[in-house]
């Protein structure tokens, strides 16, 4: 394995910007047909980027999140614990009354509930002026078996509702008739289906989708980044509202990660590597205070990314984004699980 630190080597640097480059201007931009398969590059050169700086696991999609310092990287997103059914990134999602997915954008407080998971089938809820529940997770039995909707494409998505304790704990904090459904292993990921956003994309392909996730099992952002983007703004945002999966800090670029085909998150030679689905325009819950819940309603944070100019390695993937408020990677595992840890060293590919 030939590995250069970016730090050290400036000559990396520009290798890295124009194999990178190239290689999007392929995977990004060339519309897919039902004839043609995404090419099959396997990445066996690194260049080193950055570091993992945060891991974080959200298993109520729209809820506070968990920082580990280690998590297991699978197909279905982040595990905190190997094998535990509780403890992954997104499996359990609130619905309405009719089992469509609820979110942010319509109740800015859910940001304020705080899963606690105790073991590997039950998990505590906390939010403001609520008394604690613990709840054990649903069997899989047909009582408890039900569908749901998330998303413009996903529609009776087979999961199973936690029950009515647990709805009574949502709909009282958030104010409506309201559940908790959890995902099913080895059927819910597998009735979502690509949306025309995706689709064009060539290298999104159905196994970079997750449970619950939008669109994509994990979401990758360098701290940088946010940073930059903090430059043009009044409202100065952190990577919480932008609720990434993995968080990269040290790279040199701000933006940088954009360019990025593959993220090894390790330097050990079976190090898990996430490929790129495509990257990811953001919707308004990132106005949402993950402090205290409140929507900014000048969406300033939107608003200021949809003028800024992104360098996705192409001119023609840079049209195809232009006006969109773009931050961070949606990705998927490629080839085997593994583990990452806070601190590792990440690379992306020369190919």
């Amino acid at each position: 394995m030939l590995d250069f630190d970016i730090g050290g080597l400036q000559a990396a640097f520009s290798i890295l910007g124009v194999t990178t480059a190239s290689f999007a201007s392929y995977l990004w931009v060339k519309k897919r047909n039902s004839t043609e398969e995404c090419p099959s590059l396997k990445p066996t050169k690194w260049v080193k980027v950055g570091n993992i700086a945060s891991l974080i696991l959200y298993p109520i999609k729209s809820c506070k999140g968990i920082y580990v310092d280690k998590a297991f990287v699978t197909p279905l997103g982040l595990q905190g614990r190997k094998g535990s059914r509780a403890f992954r990134d997104r499996t359990f999602l609130v619905v309405n009354a009719k089992g469509r997915e609820v979110c942010q954008e319509q109740f800015p407080t859910m940001v304020l509930i705080e899963p606690t998971i105790l073991d590997d089938d039950r998990i505590s809820l906390s939010a403001p002026n609520m008394e604690p529940l613990i709840f054990s997770l649903p069997e899989n039995k047909p009582s408890n078996r039900t569908v749901c909707s998330l998303g413009k494409a996903d529609k009776n998505i087979p999961c199973l509702d936690c029950g009515d304790e647990v709805a009574r704990f949502f709909s009282e904090f958030l104010g409506k008739n309201l559940r908790l459904v959890n995902h099913i292993e080895g059927e819910t990921k597998e009735f979502r289906q690509l949306t025309k956003d995706e689709i064009v994309y060539p290298t999104f392909t159905k196994d970079v989708l997750g449970v619950f996730q939008n669109e994509s099992a994990y979401l990758l952002i360098a701290d940088e980044s946010v940073s930059e983007l903090n430059k043009f703004m009044n409202v100065q945002s952190t990577h919480k509202n932008f609720r990434p999966t993995v968080l990269i800090e040290n790279i040199q670029e701000p933006f940088g990660e954009l360019k990025w085909s593959y993220a090894k998150l390790g330097s050990d030679d079976d190090a898990p590597v996430l490929k790129t689905g495509r990257p990811c325009d953001r919707c308004p819950i990132i106005t949402n205070d993950p402090e205290v819940g409140v929507m900014d309603r000048d969406r300033e944070i939107l608003k200021t990314l949809r003028e800024l100019e992104y360098d996705m390695g192409n001119e023609n993937a840079n049209t195809r984004m232009k006006g969109r408020p773009v931050m961070g990677l949606r990705m998927g595992l490629y080839g085997e699980p593994g583990i990452a840890r806070k601190g590792d060293p990440v690379y992306t590919a020369l190919l």
